[in-house]
């Protein structure tokens, strides 16, 4: 499983284009990446797996643990998740990506960059200020859907370090 999620990943960012916009012209500014509810569509259903991979600050081990994904339904500007933790039910939870009426936004979190494959598959990053372990913090968060695998990741970089560092990742496929 880990090795294919791993293929999965390595093949969706390969397949990445980077379009080169030339600057605007002075005064005006490029419109900024968006996204919406449609988005979210060719990740639909019930049958996702996975796993959780976080680092635990308590050992400073990288701990994985088997996981599930619902996407949906789709309402409006909502698309609800549900996450199952197969080996620790307790810690299953709900939760909705939320999108601003702008498209700018993604759970109240500017939508820095947005990137289609050849594939298919969307990588949308989001980036803000924010904590982590009780500390002050960027973050960078990125998520890739597909009809095939959906892997979202936590970057942080703690004030005053040069480094960031991954903070978790969830990666699911069906």
């Amino acid at each position: 499983m880990r090795q294919t999620l791993f293929i999965f990943v390595a093949a969706t960012l390969a397949a990445c284009q980077t379009v080169e916009v030339p600057p605007a012209p002075q005064g005006l500014s490029m419109p900024a990446p968006l996204v919406s509810a449609s988005d979210f569509e060719i990740v639909l259903g019930d049958n996702w797996v996975g796993e959780l991979t976080y680092l635990d600050y308590s050992s400073g081990d990288t701990v994985a643990i088997p996981a599930t994904l619902s996407v949906g339904p789709i309402n409006h500007r909502a698309i609800s998740y549900t996450f199952g933790y197969p080996d620790e039910p307790q810690a299953n939870s709900d939760g909705a990506w939320l999108i601003s009426g702008d498209g700018q936004l993604l759970d109240d979190k500017t939508v820095t960059s947005r990137m289609e494959g050849d594939n298919g598959d969307l990588i949308l990053v989001m980036e803000y200020s924010g904590s982590d372990n009780n500390a002050p913090a960027e973050i960078t968060e990125t998520l890739i859907l597909s009809a095939s695998g959906i892997v979202m990741t936590k970057d942080v970089q703690p004030e005053g370090e040069t480094q960031a560092f991954q903070r978790n990742s969830f990666a699911f496929s069906r």
